[in-house]
C-alpha cells in the first residue's frame, strides 16, 4: 500500500469506481469479495471471445480444485470461498480464457469441470 497504492492517491491519479464498474465495452469489472475490500477480477470480451483476470480471487491453481481454500491474505475467508465457486461455475466447461494474475507458468487456460470439483486446462 505505501510504496503502490498511496503514491497514486496523493498524486490524484486514482479515480474511484464501484466494483461492477464497465471501464469500456469490452472489459468490465466483476466483483469477487473475501480477499480486500472491493477487491474486483476483470473481464474482457472482445470479437465473440472472453477472458477473465482473476486478481486474487484464485491464487494458485490448486484453488481450482479446492475452491474453499483459502490465502492466508484473505480478510473473509468464507466470502472468498464462495466467491471463487460461483466464479469457477460460471467460467467451466465454456470457452472463457481465464488468467491466474499469480499463476506461474502457464497462466492462462481454461476451467473444466473435473468430478464435483474443477481443474486448470492450459
Amino acid at each position: 500500500m505505501q510504496d503502490s497504492v498511496t503514491p497514486v492517491f496523493a498524486a490524484g491519479l486514482a479515480d474511484l469506481v464501484e466494483t461492477n464498474h464497465q471501464i469500456s465495452p469490452e472489459i468490465c469489472l466483476i466483483p469477487t469479495a473475501g480477499h480486500t475490500p472491493g477487491h474486483v477480477s476483470v473481464m474482457i470480451e472482445s470479437r465473440g471471445e472472453k477472458a477473465l483476470i482473476t486478481g486474487d480471487t484464485i491464487h494458485h491453481p490448486c484453488q481450482i480444485a479446492h475452491p474453499d481454500w483459502s490465502v492466508s491474505f484473505d480478510e473473509d475467508r468464507q466470502a472468498a470461498a464462495i466467491c471463487r465457486k460461483k466464479l469457477l461455475q460460471d467460467v467451466a466447461d465454456s470457452q472463457v480464457l481465464v488468467i491466474g494474475t499469480h499463476f506461474a507458468a502457464p497462466t492462462a487456460g481454461k476451467i473444466v469441470s473435473d468430478g464435483e470439483s474443477y481443474k486448470f486446462v492450459s
